[in-house]
């Protein structure tokens, strides 16, 4: 019988000490009814949400795959966490294998005579299945997923699937993710929600780099020598729960491919495997000195056996695939790149022309408002025209039927005058004469006689009309029309010139719009 401070615990299930210990070492021992989780299954399940504050919401096993799930909610928090749980029996050894499997092979189905096995790997499909459900039933909840081994996996592979919820993940000793979800998702080494936490030894670590298998996120290697399974205390938590690795530790991650050979990774870490069995076996440290004696001995014993060949050759022909998967990938980002890259160039072009068809816009409008400036402008001062040559025209009357009623006095000379009176006088006798006669009619016509004198004059007149300001034509009036015609003349030219100018610029904004298409 375990003492009391076995049985009970108290724990934050939203911290790290939660999880990990929840995941790694809590979740088995409810599951297979170990103390202290070996009474009804009322008792245990009151047990475990004691432990770790928390209330039990939800979960999902499957018997026929293996998958197994469970959901908490923090009785603090209310943060939900999903704990998957890792590898039980020989169900899950199956899907241990599927995923080996399709990432040494990069296949998703092997055919080995009449036998034929589908990679499908159900249970990270159903772990995926099982966080959409809970966070359908709990649309405002925070949720978390946390796992070891091959719960792990599970965990990582939901957070890699929806990055765009952002879940934390918090694992310990992880499976790898699918390489098919690589291929989909990204290796998302660079996803910082992700904590792995990895037993310095841990084989499944050691075979995941061998097969340059992909872990997601961080990865915090523990300097413990520990093998799989979870060996933390409390020595390894501050005061609120949080792991104090996180904070010694620089977080880094080695899966994924690279250009070692696996044969070459697995001559050198032949003394990671020993030294992580005698740590979980006999529970003692192992010297640098002792590890590398043992790596050598190791690598000597299996290379005199049979199986030498067939691990090299497993390890050779996932080398090829991984290497294959790489290059499918960077070609695939070159493709990608030179796709964005003509997409960019489309887009600039359509850019430039764009801009070609609103400069075009901002010129014509700019050209036609000048334009119009410019009619109004003459239509104005045809206008203002117009009313200075009325004026004028008025003005000539007026001075004429002046002039013509002065002229007569002021023009001509009293002799003149004279001349005119004695030759009207001689008419008007010669009719009162005729009158005597018998003739009737008067025929003398003053009119006649004096414009016939006025237009012996018509020279004399027209100079002095023209030219005598005080007497004459109001000049002034057709100063003011030649300068308005004068402006007007050196407006239009002015018009002209705006006008070439607007045009050319508009055809150089052409050609440089065009070069930068071209280019």
């Amino acid at each position: 019988m375990k003492n009391n401070e076995e049985q009970d615990k108290d724990l934050k299930i939203a911290s790290d000490w939660g999880k990990l210990e929840l995941s790694g070492t809590d979740i088995y021992s409810f599951r297979e009814g170990r103390y202290p989780y070996d009474k009804s299954d009322e008792k245990n399940i009151k047990r475990l949400q004691e432990n770790f504050n928390a209330k039990y919401i939800d979960h999902k096993v499957d018997e026929n795959t293996g998958f197994a799930a469970y959901a908490f909610e923090d009785k603090t928090t209310g943060e939900i966490i999903i704990t998957y749980v890792g590898t039980e029996d020989v169900t899950d050894a199956i899907t241990d294998g599927e995923i080996g499997g399709h990432n040494i092979t990069g296949a998703n189905k092997i055919v080995l005579g009449d036998l034929e096995h589908d990679f499908t790997v159900r249970q990270y499909d159903q772990g995926e299945e099982f966080y959409l459900k809970v966070k359908h039933d709990n649309p405002s909840a925070k949720i978390s997923v946390t796992g070891h081994s091959l719960g792990g996996g599970i965990a990582n592979t939901v957070s890699l699937r929806h990055q765009e919820d952002n879940i934390e993940s918090l694992t310990l000793n992880p499976a790898p993710v699918l390489n098919r979800d690589v291929d989909k998702f990204g290796n998302g080494f660079d996803m910082n929600n992700i904590r792995n936490v990895i037993n310095e030894k841990d084989p499944l670590h050691l075979g995941i780099k061998l097969a340059d298998f992909t872990i997601p996120g961080r990865m915090y290697i523990i300097p413990n020598q520990a093998w799989h399974s979870y060996v933390f205390s409390k020595k390894d938590y501050d005061n609120h729960g949080k792991l104090i690795w996180f904070d010694k530790l620089t977080s880094t991650n080695d899966t994924g491919g690279d250009i070692i050979p696996g044969f070459v990774e697995f001559t050198q870490s032949a003394g990671a495997f020993y030294t992580g069995l005698i740590n979980k076996k006999f529970g003692r440290k192992v010297s640098l000195a002792e590890e590398q004696v043992a790596g050598i001995g190791i690598n000597f014993i299996i290379q005199g056996t049979p199986i030498s060949s067939i691990l090299w050759a497993v390890l050779t022909y996932s080398d090829a695939v991984q290497a294959g998967r790489e290059y499918r990938k960077i070609k695939g980002q070159v493709t990608e790149s030179i796709y964005n890259l003509n997409k960019k160039y489309e887009g600039l072009k359509s850019q430039i022309t764009a801009e070609a068809i609103q400069f075009s816009i901002m010129a014509t409008v700019e050209i036609k408002g000048a334009v119009d400036i410019a009619v109004e402008w003459i239509e104005t001062t045809l206008a203002k025209c117009k009313e200075k040559v009325l004026e004028v025209l008025e003005s000539v009357f007026n001075t004429a039927i002046n002039f013509l009623a002065g002229s007569v006095v002021v023009y001509l000379a009293t002799s003149e005058i004279l001349d005119i009176a004695k030759e009207v006088a001689a008419s008007y006798v010669q009719d009162l004469l005729d009158l005597f006669k018998g003739d009737f009619v008067v025929d003398t016509n003053v009119a006649a006689i004096v414009s016939e004198h006025i237009l012996s004059h018509r020279h004399s007149l027209l100079n002095l009309f023209m030219n005598d300001n005080s007497r004459g034509i109001n000049r002034s009036l057709l100063g003011e029309i030649a300068k308005d015609v004068k402006e007007l003349s050196k407006d239009l030219k002015q018009l002209n010139d705006d006008v070439s100018e607007a045009v050319f610029s508009m055809f150089a904004k052409d050609e440089e719009l065009g070069a930068v298409s071209y280019y």
